[in-house]
């Protein structure tokens, strides 16, 4: 009959632990900030090599290309006849995608997609409002505006540089 005595008790204390608040993580960057400033050069480095690697491919192919803000590359081989590409559109593509090296990542794909919802990354998204409709182009997309530090967790490797060959109908 004791025993009875000590479950409200074991019960109490069981709330009272388990809705103990932990106090807020502090992480290590914030009290090393000669790891902070590390970790910024180590970025600078990673975007700048990136940046190299871009401006050597496109030199190579002698494409005429325009460039986004956030770095995305558009060589419109076939101009479209048909109306730009508009934010909330739906579209139709068809494209691949390789890698710098010409290696292809992923064969043919068809999608429609809705302009604007970053499919299939923020990049192709970007380069689409630049395009016409039956518009054939190369679009070389930086890691970051792409599938960044951890890829598409399939066939595409963390920071990687993209390009798609598409077609929009």
């Amino acid at each position: 009959m004791k025993n009875w005595l000590y479950i409200p008790i074991l019960f109490c204390t069981l709330i009272t632990v388990g809705c103990h608040r932990q106090p807020p993580v502090v992480s290590a960057i914030d009290n090393n900030p000669d790891l902070s400033q590390n970790l910024a050069n180590a970025n600078r480095f990673i975007v700048e090599s990136e940046e190299t690697q871009i401006k050597s491919y496109v030199e190579r192919r002698q494409w005429n290309v325009t460039q986004t803000p956030s770095g995305v590359r558009i060589h419109e081989y076939q101009h479209g006849t048909g109306a730009k590409i508009d934010w909330e559109e739906k579209i139709t593509v068809q494209y691949n995608i390789s890698d710098l090296s010409g290696n292809a990542i992923y064969g043919l794909m068809n999608d429609t997609l809705t302009v604007g919802h970053r499919q299939p990354t923020a990049g192709f998204d970007a380069a689409m409002l630049q395009l016409h409709h039956g518009s054939k182009a190369h679009i070389v997309v930086p890691s970051n505006e792409a599938y960044g530090m951890i890829g598409d967790g399939d066939l595409i490797t963390n920071r990687k540089v993209i390009v798609y060959d598409v077609t929009v109908d």
